[in-house]
């Protein structure tokens, strides 16, 4: 009788995940524009992201970076009445990073979004403490999917060069 190996998969998508929570009371879309400025990013305003897990959605950017081949994400914790992440109610905006980015360049990240005159606060947060994150990054995925993958029937992102 053969014998039955099973095989244990380590969830390596885990260490390239990084969470960002930012203090900041202006709108999203001047979020975003000082974001831009500061981090020389392109984030651009997607359909909004509602979570299979929650009934309300929030306002999603997006930005993927070719050179670091690193995905950005920034999404309101705030909906109407609730927050996408109750236990960090404190914070009005996740910025999310996805991508092989060395630890050195998220301090720096960090750093340039306290800097940033609109922002109170930014600090990293420990993503496999927050509950129900797997069911957070599934949905963050098929968004992402949804939005910018199927729309164009292209499989490039949208600032890639086609």
């Amino acid at each position: 009788m053969a014998k039955i190996k099973k095989l244990h998969i380590s969830n390596l998508e885990d260490e390239k995940i990084h969470l960002i929570g930012v203090v900041c009371h202006i709108p999203d879309y001047r979020l975003s524009h000082f974001i831009n400025s500061y981090l020389n990013l392109r984030l651009k305003k997607f359909g909004d992201f509602s979570p299979s897990f929650q009934s309300l959605s929030y306002s999603w950017y997006y930005y993927f970076h070719e050179e670091f081949r690193s995905h950005f994400y920034l999404i309101a914790n705030r909906g109407e009445g609730s927050y996408l992440l109750p236990q960090l109610k404190n914070f009005d905006y996740l910025f999310f990073v996805k991508g092989a980015i060395p630890e050195e360049n998220m301090v720096h990240t960090v750093t340039l979004l306290r800097n940033t005159p609109t922002i109170s606060a930014a600090y990293t947060q420990e993503i496999t403490k927050i509950k129900r994150y797997d069911e957070l990054l599934e949905a963050l995925e098929i968004h992402e999917m949804k939005e910018i993958l199927i729309p164009g029937k292209v499989k490039k992102y949208p600032n890639t060069k086609i």
